[in-house]
């Protein structure tokens, strides 16, 4: 609600990526954006993507089983990292290291127990919609 409009939002976005020195974007945005030498882009058809078994970057391969937190999204913002994580020469075994121990946040699809083979979540922190699906 802060930036009052969608539009407001991705212009204040925008800005902050012109200021780095190297921004990972979501190619669904390609269209949205004046391409820069410093952007570099993840998501399908890129070098940064997941599938049903990896997290993928030019020079990761992460096997899921190895992640703690799940779900997509997550996967989804793993592999938005890698360029960033790629060019600090950041060893895979470190990263494969934080990712097992990650709980993600509290109350953000947090287990809490199974019963009669029914898993149950806490996802208290949802607070939209969006986070909720």
């Amino acid at each position: 609600n802060w930036h009052k409009t969608h539009k407001n939002y991705q212009n204040a976005k925008f800005k902050l990526l012109n200021a780095n020195k190297l921004a990972s974007l979501n190619v669904e945005l390609k269209s949205l954006v004046d391409e820069k030498p410093n952007f570099v882009w993840f998501g399908p058809g890129t070098d940064y993507y997941f599938d049903e078994k990896f997290v993928y970057g030019k020079k990761y391969k992460i096997p899921l089983e190895k992640i703690k937190i799940w779900w997509a999204h997550n996967y989804q913002n793993i592999a938005s990292c890698f360029p960033i994580l790629e060019a600090e020469n950041i060893p895979q075994a470190d990263i494969e290291e934080v990712l097992k121990n990650f709980n993600g946040l509290e109350h953000r699809q947090e287990f809490v127990t199974e019963i009669d083979g029914i898993k149950f979540y806490n996802d208290s922190i949802a607070t939209i919609p969006e986070s909720v699906l």
